[in-house]
């Protein structure tokens, strides 16, 4: 009698909460699968709309205006020479890499004194003309830290141009009137040599020292930092 009682009470299969739940889980991923097959696009014929718009992705365009640089471009002179030469409104031509260590020992044409320090061991420049006025752009090592400097001498105006676009591409951080603030300076001072303008300015430390000097068609400026 105790075993016919257990069958009586025994309920269908059909009667178990679990098995309506496994119903409801396979009616579920039914309609799922065919929606998520039908919303992949292929990347090489995603458009422009659709990346703006989608959720799952995030693209980053650098303002043309703020130049940006990996780890590789920011030690190529070239590509900083011209940044600077955008930035300067001026055109680079007469192009000419060079390295300054082997400068300094060889006596070449763009020495200078201080090549001949350690930190331009395997450093890396390039020679070029921005709209007449002859520029070197060189990147060196420095206190585990990568640097670059230019120098640039001639016209007046077109240097001071060339000041003004390499102090942009090198600290995006430093606004129009902190630029102009320190060319306003140079022209009040009376012996035209300013120096350490840009470098002291506080919250900016990527500049690590510059200079104009001189004036008209022998004016003469320097920047040096970190990039």
């Amino acid at each position: 009698m105790a075993e016919d009682t257990s069958q009586k009470k025994k309920q269908p299969v059909w009667r178990k909460w679990w098995f309506w739940a496994i119903v409801v889980v396979l009616l579920v991923i039914g309609m799922i699968e065919p929606q998520g097959s039908s919303s992949q696009t292929p990347v090489s014929v995603v458009s422009s709309a659709t990346i703006a718009t989608s959720p799952s992705r995030s693209i980053v365009t650098p303002s043309s205006s703020s130049p940006s640089f990996s780890s590789e471009t920011d030690q190529d002179p070239v590509v900083l020479l011209n940044s600077v030469a955008q930035a300067a409104e001026a055109e680079a031509t007469d192009t000419v890499p060079f390295k300054p260590d082997e400068e300094y020992r060889q006596n070449g044409p763009y020495k200078r004194v201080e090549y001949r320090l350690s930190a331009f061991e395997g450093s890396s420049g390039v020679h070029a003309t921005l709209n007449g006025v002859p520029v070197d752009m060189v990147t060196y090592h420095q206190l585990n830290s990568h640097s670059a400097r230019i120098y640039a001498t001639g016209d007046e105006e077109t240097v001071l141009a060339i000041y003004s676009g390499a102090a942009r591409v090198f600290d995006s951080s430093l606004s129009d009137s902190d630029i102009q603030a320190a060319i306003a300076k140079y022209h009040s001072s009376e012996v035209k040599d300013s120096r350490d303008m840009l470098s002291t300015l506080p919250a900016h430390s990527k500049i690590q020292s510059d200079y104009i000097m001189g004036s008209g068609s022998n004016c003469e400026i320097f920047i040096d930092a970190k990039v």
